[in-house]
Protein backbone atom coordinates (compact mmCIF):
# COMPACT_ATOMS: atom_id res chain seq x y z
CA UNK A 1 0.00 0.00 0.00
CA UNK A 2 1.05 3.43 -0.75
CA UNK A 3 1.32 6.14 2.00
CA UNK A 4 -1.30 8.48 0.40
CA UNK A 5 -3.69 5.36 0.23
CA UNK A 6 -2.60 4.59 3.55
CA UNK A 7 -3.71 8.52 4.51
CA UNK A 8 -6.36 8.52 2.65
CA UNK A 9 -8.17 5.52 4.23
CA UNK A 10 -7.49 7.23 7.98
CA UNK A 11 -8.30 10.55 6.74
CA UNK A 12 -11.70 9.10 5.50
CA UNK A 13 -12.11 7.72 9.28
CA UNK A 14 -11.12 10.69 10.97
CA UNK A 15 -13.07 13.55 8.78
CA UNK A 16 -16.42 11.98 10.60
CA UNK A 17 -15.37 13.40 14.05
CA UNK A 18 -12.54 15.61 13.28
CA UNK A 19 -11.94 18.85 11.25
CA UNK A 20 -9.44 18.31 8.84
CA UNK A 21 -6.49 20.47 7.24
CA UNK A 22 -4.42 18.46 4.94
CA UNK A 23 -0.69 20.34 4.22
CA UNK A 24 -0.22 21.87 7.27
CA UNK A 25 3.69 23.69 7.84
CA UNK A 26 5.18 23.83 11.24
CA UNK A 27 8.88 25.38 11.20
CA UNK A 28 10.69 22.94 8.75
CA UNK A 29 7.66 20.13 8.63
CA UNK A 30 5.24 19.51 5.94
CA UNK A 31 2.33 17.53 7.68
CA UNK A 32 0.53 15.58 5.14
CA UNK A 33 -2.80 16.60 7.45
CA UNK A 34 -3.90 17.76 10.78
CA UNK A 35 -6.93 16.97 12.40
CA UNK A 36 -8.81 18.81 15.38
CA UNK A 37 -11.52 17.90 17.64
CA UNK A 38 -12.83 19.58 20.69
CA UNK A 39 -15.37 17.72 22.99
CA UNK A 40 -17.85 19.80 25.40
CA UNK A 41 -19.76 18.70 28.74
CA UNK A 42 -21.22 20.67 31.12
CA UNK A 43 -24.03 20.53 33.91
CA UNK A 44 -26.38 23.28 34.72
CA UNK A 45 -29.58 24.28 36.71
CA UNK A 46 -32.55 25.18 34.63
CA UNK A 47 -31.10 27.47 32.44
CA UNK A 48 -28.06 27.31 30.80
CA UNK A 49 -26.81 30.56 32.15
CA UNK A 50 -26.52 28.82 35.43
CA UNK A 51 -23.72 26.99 35.01
CA UNK A 52 -22.15 24.40 37.59
CA UNK A 53 -19.37 23.12 35.65
CA UNK A 54 -18.03 22.80 32.27
CA UNK A 55 -14.99 20.41 31.16
CA UNK A 56 -13.67 20.66 27.10
CA UNK A 57 -11.04 17.49 25.93
CA UNK A 58 -9.55 18.08 22.37
CA UNK A 59 -7.39 16.23 20.22
CA UNK A 60 -4.79 17.10 18.18
CA UNK A 61 -3.68 14.60 15.54
CA UNK A 62 -1.02 15.44 12.86
CA UNK A 63 0.18 13.23 9.76
CA UNK A 64 3.86 13.16 8.51
CA UNK A 65 4.53 10.76 5.47
CA UNK A 66 8.22 10.36 5.01
CA UNK A 67 10.16 8.10 2.75
CA UNK A 68 12.52 6.39 5.70
CA UNK A 69 11.31 7.34 9.30
CA UNK A 70 14.45 7.57 11.42
CA UNK A 71 15.55 8.95 14.59
CA UNK A 72 16.55 12.52 13.83
CA UNK A 73 13.19 12.34 12.87
CA UNK A 74 11.64 11.60 15.93
CA UNK A 75 13.88 13.89 18.06
CA UNK A 76 12.61 16.71 16.00
CA UNK A 77 9.17 16.12 16.05
CA UNK A 78 9.83 15.56 19.92
CA UNK A 79 11.40 19.20 20.13
CA UNK A 80 8.88 20.57 18.00
CA UNK A 81 5.59 19.45 20.13
CA UNK A 82 7.78 20.50 23.65
CA UNK A 83 8.72 24.18 21.58
CA UNK A 84 5.94 24.83 19.22
CA UNK A 85 3.05 22.33 19.33
CA UNK A 86 2.13 22.47 22.65
CA UNK A 87 2.42 25.87 23.46
CA UNK A 88 0.84 27.13 20.23
CA UNK A 89 -2.06 24.17 20.23
CA UNK A 90 -3.20 23.09 23.60
CA UNK A 91 -1.92 26.43 24.86
CA UNK A 92 -2.67 29.00 22.65
CA UNK A 93 0.57 30.76 23.32
CA UNK A 94 -0.68 31.13 26.89
CA UNK A 95 1.12 30.06 30.62
CA UNK A 96 -1.87 27.74 30.69
CA UNK A 97 -4.64 26.19 28.76
CA UNK A 98 -8.06 27.73 28.90
CA UNK A 99 -10.34 27.56 31.72
CA UNK A 100 -12.09 24.20 31.91
CA UNK A 101 -9.55 22.48 29.95
CA UNK A 102 -9.56 19.11 30.88
CA UNK A 103 -7.25 16.81 28.37
CA UNK A 104 -5.20 17.37 25.02
CA UNK A 105 -3.78 14.53 22.75
CA UNK A 106 -1.28 15.06 20.70
CA UNK A 107 -0.96 12.51 18.36
CA UNK A 108 1.73 12.39 15.62
CA UNK A 109 1.07 9.72 12.86
CA UNK A 110 4.31 8.83 10.86
CA UNK A 111 3.72 7.34 7.78
CA UNK A 112 6.89 5.25 6.45
CA UNK A 113 6.73 4.32 3.04
CA UNK A 114 10.40 2.21 4.10
CA UNK A 115 10.42 -0.06 6.49
CA UNK A 116 11.01 1.19 10.19
CA UNK A 117 14.26 0.28 11.76
CA UNK A 118 14.37 -1.66 15.42
CA UNK A 119 16.11 1.31 17.05
CA UNK A 120 13.39 3.84 15.52
CA UNK A 121 10.87 1.02 16.31
CA UNK A 122 12.61 1.05 20.50
CA UNK A 123 12.23 5.08 20.48
CA UNK A 124 8.48 5.26 19.27
CA UNK A 125 7.42 2.78 21.63
CA UNK A 126 9.25 4.50 24.62
CA UNK A 127 8.21 7.85 23.78
CA UNK A 128 6.58 9.95 26.36
CA UNK A 129 5.63 13.42 27.02
CA UNK A 130 3.13 14.68 29.46
CA UNK A 131 2.48 17.23 31.14
CA UNK A 132 -0.03 18.50 34.14
CA UNK A 133 -1.33 22.48 34.41
CA UNK A 134 -1.53 23.82 37.48
CA UNK A 135 -1.06 20.72 39.75
CA UNK A 136 -3.83 19.37 37.10
CA UNK A 137 -6.42 21.73 38.19
CA UNK A 138 -6.22 23.13 34.36
CA UNK A 139 -6.17 19.77 32.93
CA UNK A 140 -3.54 17.77 31.36
CA UNK A 141 -1.85 16.92 28.36
CA UNK A 142 -0.88 13.31 26.85
CA UNK A 143 1.38 12.72 24.07
CA UNK A 144 0.46 9.33 21.71
CA UNK A 145 3.66 8.45 18.92
CA UNK A 146 2.50 5.72 15.81
CA UNK A 147 5.23 4.68 13.33
CA UNK A 148 3.10 2.97 10.23
CA UNK A 149 5.40 0.72 8.25
CA UNK A 150 3.54 0.09 4.92
CA UNK A 151 6.69 -2.19 3.73
CA UNK A 152 5.99 -4.75 6.96
CA UNK A 153 2.51 -4.13 7.24
CA UNK A 154 2.87 -3.32 11.30
CA UNK A 155 2.33 -0.42 13.25
CA UNK A 156 4.90 0.66 16.37
CA UNK A 157 3.18 2.77 19.11
CA UNK A 158 3.63 3.84 22.57
CA UNK A 159 1.84 2.81 25.89
CA UNK A 160 -0.66 6.59 25.64
CA UNK A 161 -1.79 5.28 21.91
CA UNK A 162 -2.87 2.07 23.04
CA UNK A 163 -6.91 2.68 23.24
CA UNK A 164 -6.77 4.01 19.79
CA UNK A 165 -4.61 2.04 17.56
CA UNK A 166 -7.43 -0.38 16.10
CA UNK A 167 -8.43 2.42 13.94
CA UNK A 168 -4.83 2.52 12.22
CA UNK A 169 -4.62 -1.31 12.44
CA UNK A 170 -8.26 -1.60 10.16
CA UNK A 171 -6.64 1.64 7.73
CA UNK A 172 -3.84 -0.67 7.38
CA UNK A 173 -5.96 -3.99 6.16
CA UNK A 174 -8.55 -2.12 3.57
Amino acid sequence: MKSKEYLNNLLEVYKSCFDIEENLKIDEYNFSAYGYFNSKAEKYVLVKEVNLWEVNNFEYIFFLEVEKLNEKDIDNIEFLIKNSIEKDYVRKGEKYPPKNHMTSYISIVFISSNEISENVKRKIEKFKFEKTYLFSIRGFLTTRFIGVDLIKNKIYYNKSSKEIISVFEKSLKI
